[in-house]
This record gives C-alpha cells, sequence and structure tokens, in this order.
C-alpha cells in the first residue's frame, strides 16, 4: 500500500528486475500511473487495480550478483505469490469475455469420493448463451457462494489465501460442436486437497450423497449461483476435412478436454479421425467410464477409428463396455507407466499430438516423444495448472 500511495503522490516509479541463473540485474526507472476499476480491466481482465509503468531510462549490469540458482534446479515458488494473470492483448484470440452471467449448479454426479462431474446451466435472465469450442475451460468467479477475501498481510497456515481471488478455470468435459452455442456446460473435476473451492464443491455432494441423495440429479432447487467470467483456451478440437491422425496424451485428470473431444467428434457425421487416447491412470476404474459415456449411445461415424491405452497399475473396467462398437474403438490395458518404445509403437511421429496433465508428467511425455522425431513445438500442450 505504501508503494501505491507514492505513485499516486509523485507519478514515477523505479524498478529492480533480477535474474537468478545469470546474476545480471536490470534497472527501470518511468512515469507510473495506477489504474483502478474498468481501466485496469481494461488492461489485464480480472484485475481491478494494475500500476503501469512507462519506461523514461534503464540501467543492465552483467553479472551483478555475487550468487544465484544453481544449474539444473527449478526454483521455489513462494506460496505467497499471486497467480499469473495475462494481458487481455494476450487473450483477445483464445477468450471470450463475460460481464453479469451466472450459472446455477444443476447436476452432481459423484463418480469416486475425490472425482465428479458437474452440471452448469444459465440462470434464466441470462440472454446469451456461451461459444464454446470442444477443449476450451470456463472461468468462474466463486465469491458469490465463497465470500469475498478480507484483507490479511499474511496467513500462515494457508498462505495461498492471501491471493485468493476467488476465480477458477476448469476444462469443460461437455461436447460442444464448432458453431453451435449453449446455455449448459459440465465440468469434469477432482477434488484438491486442501483447496478452498473444490474442497467445498466435495463436502457439498458428500452431504447430499449421505442425506439427500434425491437432490443429485437435479441441484437447481438448491440455488447455487456461480459467475461466469469468460471462457477461454486454444486447446481445442481443430476442424479440418482432410482425414486427421492424432494421439492424445492424458495424465489422470488430464483426459477431461478429450472426452470433450470425443463428445464433439460422435456428434458430426463426418469426423474422419485415427485417434489413439493413451491414459495414465491411478483410478481406472472413475475414468474409462467417463470415455464410454462421452461415445454416446448411438452408432460412431462411419470414417471414426479411436484406440484407448490405458496404463495403470489397478484393475480397469472390463473391455465388454465397448464391445458394441465393434472394430472402431480398440481396448488396450497396459500394466504400469507408458515405456520409451511405446511412442515407436503407436507411430506418434506420423501424428498430431495432443497432451495434457500435470507439468512433471506433460515434460516426461514431450522428452519421449522428442526421441522419436516429434519437435516439441509442433506438440499441442494445454496450460494443466491455472
Amino acid at each position: 500500500m505504501q508503494s501505491l500511495g507514492n505513485v499516486a503522490t509523485t507519478g514515477v516509479a523505479g524498478l529492480t528486475m533480477f535474474s537468478w541463473t545469470t546474476g545480471d540485474v536490470l534497472y527501470l526507472t518511468g512515469e507510473a500511473e495506477t489504474l483502478v476499476g474498468a481501466a485496469a480491466q481494461e488492461i489485464m481482465p480480472r484485475q481491478n487495480a494494475i500500476t503501469t509503468v512507462r519506461v523514461t531510462g534503464f540501467r543492465f549490469v552483467r553479472d551483478a550478483l555475487p550468487f544465484g540458482q544453481a544449474p539444473g534446479t527449478e526454483p521455489e515458488r513462494s506460496a505467497y505469490s499471486p497467480p499469473i494473470k495475462k494481458l487481455r492483448e494476450e487473450m483477445v484470440n483464445s477468450t471470450s469475455f463475460i460481464e453479469g452471467t451466472f450459472a446455477r449448479l444443476a447436476k452432481i454426479e459423484l463418480h469416486s469420493d475425490t472425482l465428479a462431474t458437474m452440471d452448469f446451466e444459465l440462470v434464466e435472465d441470462t440472454d446469451e448463451p456461451l461459444k464454446i469450442t470442444a477443449g476450451q475451460a470456463a472461468v468462474l468467479d466463486f465469491s458469490r457462494l465463497m465470500g469475498a477475501v478480507r484483507y490479511q498481510h499474511m496467513a500462515e497456515h494457508a498462505p495461498e489465501s492471501v491471493n485468493d481471488d476467488r476465480i477458477r478455470t476448469w476444462t469443460i468435459s461437455s461436447p460442444h460442436p464448432p458453431g453451435v452455442k449453449s446455455r449448459t456446460f459440465r465440468i469434469t473435476m477432482r477434488e484438491k486437497p486442501d483447496g478452498a473451492i473444490t474442497g467445498t464443491l466435495f463436502h457439498l455432494a458428500r452431504k447430499l450423497r449421505n442425506m439427500r441423495p434425491d437432490l443429485l440429479p437435479d441441484t437447481r432447487a438448491l440455488k447455487i449461483d456461480i459467475g461466469v467470467v469468460g471462457v477461454a483456451g486454444e486447446f481445442v478440437l481443430p476442424v479440418k476435412e482432410e482425414p486427421v491422425k492424432a494421439l492424445w496424451v492424458a495424465g489422470g485428470i488430464g483426459m477431461t478436454p478429450f472426452i470433450a473431444f470425443l463428445g464433439a467428434l460422435v456428434q458430426q457425421p463426418n469426423s474422419n479421425v485415427d485417434a489413439v487416447l493413451a491414459l495414465s491412470a491411478r483410478d481406472p476404474h472413475a475414468l474409462v467410464p467417463l470415455i464410454r459415456t462421452a461415445l454416446g449411445d448411438g452408432p460412431l461415424p462411419p470414417a471414426l477409428r479411436l484406440r484407448f491405452d490405458i496404463f495403470t497399475r489397478e484393475q480397469v473396467p472390463s473391455a465388454k463396455l465397448f464391445e458394441e462398437f465393434g472394430d472402431q474403438v480398440k481396448v488396450n490395458v497396459i500394466k504400469g507407466r507408458m515405456p520409451q518404445k511405446y511412442w515407436s509403437d503407436v507411430d506418434a511421429a506420423h501424428r498430431e499430438v495432443w497432451v495434457c496433465g500435470p507439468v512433471p508428467f506433460e515434460e516426461a511425455v514431450i522428452k519421449g516423444l522428442e526421441t522419436v522425431g516429434v519437435e516439441a513445438a509442433s506438440i499441442h500442450r494445454e496450460g494443466f495448472q491455472y
């Protein structure tokens, strides 16, 4: 707050930026202005106060620090660091911003104690339906449900709560064919340990399961309305007329965009896709049925070919779930992790590759793909950590 006061009084600012890997230091001076409300939102959505600095001078000093980050190590992010937010100009091609829109929790389906699918529908007084492309994510504001966070300087037992704006982003798992707007969307989520939002939602789901299971299929009477900030993401199902060979690699709950891909493909009679979904799962008993549900009850488009390779150490639901699709769907269960030879076996070098999962999982997969000639720059990678 002292810095904001100084900017308001003097209109100038100085910034010092360190590179802990090189030891270099950059000093900046400039004319500073703090923007509040709509003016701040225009530059950085979801940010109600932002300070802009027009640089008037700089000094760059090489190798200025006598210490730094050890080579080959990763920095440990402070729990008090606020989440990174993008400028509006960085999001314009992949994000649609929405104001004054609310969606009501309409249905909860518990797949396990920590995995659930929740359906939302726009409230009646919301006029404009949502434009969603399969694979995109919903940016949701839970401040109405959770209440605004009061200012606190430190929070020893929950430091991440200091900068919690009650906004969360989840991949939409319901199918949304191109060009079709919708008033409903579905999110499949896993409860995050000590997560403020998922903890509240799963507490509600388990309480309903134990006390009012009749409400789970239709929770609209509870009137739980969540703000819809926007629909975001470039990790989307491409629309192509020519045949497509694809490899989708998912780590656990990272399969959600691919569930949306599958649902959208089966709704398009002309889908001409040969896709392999490689899923690494600790709880296939909960995840594999979600794949089956995404395929729907009708016949698949005749040119659609699907192969599901499930990597796990756990018991997998019977492949009979997919028997009705005949040769169009093949299911393989492989014990353990994805071996290096798998990328050659699946002919990854000749497929369009999509990867979604926790950051360490994604990085390990990309390294494996590079060894068979897949360039990292050509791999579609979802921002799993929002």
